[in-house]
């Protein structure tokens, strides 16, 4: 799997957080509901709000 920060504001900032948040994630793939078979899937996205509270 292959990862990258597409877009980012302010640019920069937060990409390696995001990076490093993601790598802890357990991916499970697409099922096919009939067969029960993984499915393919390319291009996934994933949208993060970072918050600095203080």
């Amino acid at each position: 799997m292959q990862l990258k920060v597409t877009n980012s504001k302010p640019a920069k900032v937060f990409d390696s957080a995001a990076l490093n948040a993601i790598q802890g994630w357990k991916f499970l793939p697409a099922m096919d509901m009939q067969t029960g078979s993984a499915v393919e899937t390319l291009d996934k996205s994933t949208r993060m709000h970072f918050k600095i509270e203080g």
